[in-house]
C-alpha cells in the first residue's frame, strides 16, 4: 500500500490526489518486482518531489522515465544503481545535488527524444566513469559526473542537428572514457 503521507506531499505539488497515487503506485511495482530497494525509492520520491515542486508540468516525462526503468530487460538499472551510493548525496551540500538533479533530468529529458532506450546506457556510461575516478573526494566526483552530463550533452545536441543520432552512444562513451583516463593520470601525479 502507498504511504498517505507521500501522497499528501505529491497531491500538494500536483493538486491532484490521483496523479500522485499513480506515481506512488508505479515505484511500489518496482520495489515489488525487486527492480529498486525501498532506500532507492525514497530517494526516487525525493528527487520527484524536488522537480515536481519546480517542474509540475513534467509529470509525464517522469512517468516516462520510470516506465523505460520499469521496463528495462537488459539489466542496465540495476548496473546504475550499482555505480549510485545514495549515502554520498547526504555528504553534499544541497545546492550541487539540486543541480545534479536537474541537469540530469535535463539531460533525460533531451535524450527521450531521440531514443527512450539509449537514456539507460548513457546515464550508465556517465555514472560508471564517475566511479572510476581515483579519487575519495565526493564534491570533485560530483562535478566530474556535472561535467561527463554536460559534455554528452553538447555531444547529444550536436548528434540531433547533424541527424547523426547513431553517434550519440559511441561518442560519450569515448569522450567519457578519455576524459577518465585523463583525469586519472593528472590525478597520480
Amino acid at each position: 500500500m502507498v504511504n498517505n503521507t507521500f501522497i499528501n506531499i505529491l497531491s500538494i505539488i500536483l493538486g491532484s490526489k490521483k496523479k500522485s497515487i499513480e506515481v506512488l503506485e508505479i515505484l511500489f511495482r518496482l520495489e515489488n518486482k525487486r527492480i529498486i530497494s525501498k532506500e532507492i525509492s525514497l530517494f526516487f520520491i525525493k528527487i520527484i518531489t524536488i522537480i515536481l515542486s519546480y517542474y509540475p508540468d513534467k509529470l509525464h516525462i517522469i512517468k516516462k522515465i520510470i516506465k523505460i526503468v520499469e521496463n528495462d530487460k537488459n539489466g542496465i538499472v540495476l548496473k546504475i544503481l550499482k555505480n549510485v551510493e545514495i549515502s554520498k548525496f547526504e555528504l553534499l551540500d544541497d545546492k550541487i545535488i539540486d543541480v545534479i538533479i536537474f541537469k540530469t533530468f535535463n539531460y533525460i529529458e533531451k535524450s527521450l527524444e531521440v531514443d527512450n532506450e539509449l537514456i539507460l546506457s548513457l546515464i550508465y556510461e556517465i555514472l560508471n566513469n564517475t566511479s572510476k575516478i581515483k579519487s575519495n573526494n565526493d564534491l570533485l566526483k560530483a562535478n566530474i559526473y556535472l561535467l561527463y552530463l554536460k559534455n554528452s550533452s553538447k555531444i547529444l545536441e550536436e548528434s540531433i542537428s547533424e541527424n547523426m543520432n547513431y553517434l550519440i552512444y559511441s561518442r560519450t562513451v569515448s569522450t567519457c572514457n578519455s576524459s577518465t583516463k585523463l583525469i586519472n593520470q593528472f590525478l597520480d601525479n
